[in-house]
């Protein structure tokens, strides 16, 4: 353990720092004695585990195809992107919609406007301009919920009362309540634009076999800075420079895209300088680690991507006490999360105070509001046997009854959610809580009901894609009535944070909406409901050469700047 601590932290020492946003300052003007290299076409290889689909979002319906929304940003873009902060950045589109620009707009009655401005230029690769007419007709597709089409349903979609084009360049979407991420409508991500001019007589004709069409594989034409040059599908696809990309022709000429399964060939193409970049999440942070001492120049990422926890069963757990929220403060006090980050992670990544990602500009804001329990054994055991526990002869705490304090923690077969597991059992065995640990068999991993139902508790890994502050409301429970489906794992029910995850899921103005944020930050850290452990990554490596490659949430490199990316 200690070994990798002192591994981590001097890993930690080490690592590059993020890329810079902007474009690079141009290319090389080296003496070199190798005029081709220098003159020629830019050409990147990249390996992907996954056999992407489609570049178009939602064709994969269980998005397992790992790389397909990197492709996406490749060869594709809505009126908005990403970045790697979290923030909405303009591409096809103009300004994105606030109430400050007056783009977006709160009516008296409780409706709302959101109004996108077409940048003028912009145009389909194949030359056709890029029209409102699109993107009326855009939404008529996605928020069709017949047959096949029924997989491009977005939460979005069902606030929205009317889509209407002021104008060639100008679209208003009226919105049945007010929803704080209608401006994620046209972006890279929710409902991008879809071609009319190429798609609009088939949808007519036959829409039971629209997605069926060359058009969403080889054929793709879409607004992204690369156009689809080749395509065979499980082997590679290679993607060209598009002359016509709105932001201006990519650095790079050509980005070959090499499906790889199998990690360790991925790791031995990275070693051997085969690949130049990882797109899509593939490696472990085991392997990068490898990665980063064995090659020191290469581009080492990790962003935060997911937050373990344990979730603590408040729906008739067993044991009872698991309801008494000063035990959750006493396990919370028990648990070294600081030792779990650095020999789990290798001190990449911090502990978890609250429930959301720290490094984005949300968690910032709300980092003030958070209730924040540092290791501290002693006073667990000051907690618990304030509760009426005592500790036996066998170094465990028993009730007044004589019965041992005993939980079940259970866990899926993960990477990194036994080690997070068996971490966090340890702890709490030294602190006097005996713990039974299960893993969860592959039969049962899919069976909902018993994954909600467990009596103790249960480490689980949630992303940080959705807005995680609306995760506890009592709709999300895990009950019955809701099919065993839902973000609230533990079955947290309490209407006074419904209340507050109400208002701020309606409160489009930023800092009124973090002011909420703060007020159900600190609720869920002093209540509990999940027992936050550490972050997680899905770290990324790129070749020394290039330039401007930023890691993504996702895993992989971000692909949402590809127009910037450049060779040294």
């Amino acid at each position: 353990m200690l070994l990798a601590i002192v591994l981590g932290l001097s890993l930690l020492g080490c690592a590059n720092p993020p890329p810079h946003s902007s474009p690079a300052a141009g290319s090389s003007t080296s003496q070199s004695s190798e005029p081709a290299a220098r003159t020629g076409p830019k050409r990147v290889v990249a390996a992907i585990q996954g056999s992407p689909i489609s570049p178009y979002a939602k064709i994969d319906a269980t998005n397992s195809e790992r790389g397909n929304g990197e492709l996406g940003g490749l060869v594709h873009a809505g009126l908005t992107v990403t970045d790697l902060a979290g923030q909405m950045q303009p591409r096809m589109g103009g300004a994105v919609p606030t109430i400050d620009n007056g783009l977006w707009k709160l009516n008296p009655d409780g409706t709302m406007e959101t109004t996108w401005k077409i940048r003028p230029g912009a145009e389909w690769q194949d030359g056709t301009p890029l029209t409102t007419d699109d993107l009326v007709f855009t939404m008529q597709v996605v928020r069709d919920r017949e047959g096949e089409l029924a997989r491009f349903r977005e939460r979005a979609y069902s606030f929205i009362d009317t889509v209407e084009a002021i104008d060639k360049q100008t679209i208003t979407v009226k919105w049945k309540q007010p929803f704080i991420e209608a401006d994620r409508l046209f972006s890279d991500r929710v409902g991008p634009p879809l071609p009319k001019h190429l798609l609009e007589a088939d949808y007519r004709e036959d829409k039971s076999t629209l997605l069926q069409l060359p058009f969403w594989g080889a054929n793709f034409v879409g607004l992204g800075p690369y156009k689809i040059k080749e395509w065979e599908r499980g082997v590679r696809i290679v993607v060209q420079a598009n002359d016509r990309y709105l932001l201006g022709r990519p650095k790079i000429d050509e980005i070959e895209l090499k499906t790889v399964p199998d990690a360790n060939t991925i790791m031995a193409n990275l070693l051997g300088e085969s690949v130049d970049v990882l797109v899509g999440r593939s490696l472990s942070l085991d392997q990068i680690v490898e990665l980063r001492q064995r090659m020191p120049n290469m581009q080492v990422q990790t962003p935060l991507t997911s937050l373990l926890v344990l979730n603590p069963q408040l729906l008739e757990p067993d044991p009872a006490i698991l309801l008494n929220v000063n035990f959750r403060k006493a396990m919370m006090y028990a648990i070294d999360r600081q030792q779990m980050a650095d020999t789990i992670d290798y001190g990449l990544v911090p502990i978890a105070h609250g429930p959301v990602n720290p490094t984005l500009r949300d968690g910032q804001e709300i980092d003030s509001s958070l209730v924040k329990y540092e290791f501290d054994p002693r006073k667990s055991a000051q907690m618990i046997e304030a509760l009426g526990y005592t500790k036996g002869s066998d170094g465990f705490y028993h009730d007044a009854a004589g019965q041992l304090l005993k939980i079940e923690i259970r866990t899926t077969q993960s990477e990194i959610n036994p080690k997070t597991m068996f971490a966090s059992s340890d702890f709490l065995k030294r602190a006097g809580i005996e713990i039974d640990p299960v893993i969860i068999p592959l039969q049962l991993v899919n069976d909902q009901k018993y994954r909600s139902a467990f009596p103790g508790m249960i480490v689980n890994g949630g992303g940080q894609g959705e807005d995680p502050l609306g995760s506890f409301h009592s709709r999300e429970a895990r009950t019955p009535e809701n099919n065993y489906a839902g973000s609230n794992r533990s079955r947290y029910m309490n209407p006074q944070l419904d209340a507050l995850t109400d208002r701020y899921l309606t409160t489009i103005a930023y800092g009124p909406r973090m002011d909420l944020a703060r007020e159900i930050s600190r609720h869920v850290t002093e209540n509990l409901p999940i027992l936050p452990l550490i972050f997680d990554t899905w770290p990324s490596a790129a070749s020394g050469k290039l330039v401007n490659v930023g890691a993504s949430q996702n895993g992989g490199m971000s692909t949402w700047n590809a127009h910037e990316w450049d060779v040294k």
